[in-house]
């Protein structure tokens, strides 16, 4: 079913860049970054020490790109945000499928360093994640993505643990994202301790 699958994907990239081009024109840097992201880790990126997790955080900036104009400032800093949650994410996945991707002979981040370094690669994102937010989108809100930069990561490192541990990790920097989504809508601006007041 390959081939059904493929045609399928390449029917709808047609589709939704032909409604890209009629609609904005802008919206094809994220269909072509973002599809065009996840196609090569899947593809080849997946098997790529760090370029596996990089790529995600790529991803992570060009799908909400359909989200504003491409001109506003405030909106590239929000996504920003969100490649560093994407970046959190993928380290405790690579982590979360080792045993798997050992089998396989898939050379993930997790795979080339070794479960250690991957969960100080994950806290490292977490509090990159906590200090981008308090600096530049909420000085307050951005408190809350402490939390995430608490919870103790599995020392087991099996897809059990490490998928409640993923889930965690998700509701806690999801319910902070909310929080600095409502900061921003209710001020109309960010409100960071280096960066604060763009529209």
């Amino acid at each position: 079913h390959l081939g059904a699958a493929l045609g399928a994907q390449i029917g709808l990239a047609v589709l939704l860049a032909l409604a890209a081009v009629l609609y904005d024109p802008g919206l094809l840097l994220a269909l072509g970054v973002g599809g065009g992201i996840c196609w090569a880790y899947s593809a080849r990126l997946k098997a790529r020490p760090v370029v596996d997790v990089l790529s995600m955080v790529v991803w992570g900036i060009a799908m909400p790109l359909v989200a504003f104009p491409l001109g506003n400032v405030l909106g590239w800093l929000l996504v920003v945000q969100l490649g560093l949650f994407s970046a959190c994410f993928e380290t405790i996945q690579v982590l979360r499928d080792h045993d798997e991707d050992v089998r396989a002979g898939v050379r993930t981040t997790a795979v080339a360093f070794g479960a250690e370094p991957t969960r100080v690669m994950a806290r490292s994102f977490m509090l990159v994640a906590m200090l981008y937010a308090l600096l530049v989108l909420d000085r307050y809100v951005g408190v809350l993505l402490l939390v995430p930069v608490l919870v103790p990561i599995p020392r087991e490192v099996t897809a059990e643990h490490m998928s409640r541990y993923w889930n965690r990790i998700r509701l806690t920097q999801g319910v902070s994202w909310l929080g600095l989504l409502a900061g921003v809508y209710l001020r109309g601006t960010n409100h960071g301790w280096l960066v604060s007041g763009i529209h």
